[in-house]
């Protein structure tokens, strides 16, 4: 997950999966190391459809425990 391409394809599945894939969701994107593939997971969770709710829930979680852990000293 240091790739925004990489992230880009597993947030495309994630957006059109209609089965709860929320367990995948977390850890995957839990190890994302670069600025554009944050960027892109921001933009999905804030003006992208997603096929099942949960997953958008998932993702909308990780990213905001990801943002914390990156601004804590």
């Amino acid at each position: 997950m240091g790739q925004k391409e990489a992230t880009a394809v597993l947030l495309q599945w994630v957006q059109t999966n209609p089965t709860d894939v929320s367990g995948y969701v977390t850890d995957w994107f839990t190890l994302m190391r670069d600025g554009g593939s944050v960027q892109l997971v921001n933009t999905a969770v804030k003006e992208s459809n997603f096929s099942n709710q949960s997953n958008k829930d998932a993702l909308s979680a990780t990213l905001a425990v990801w943002l914390s852990q990156r601004s804590q000293p």
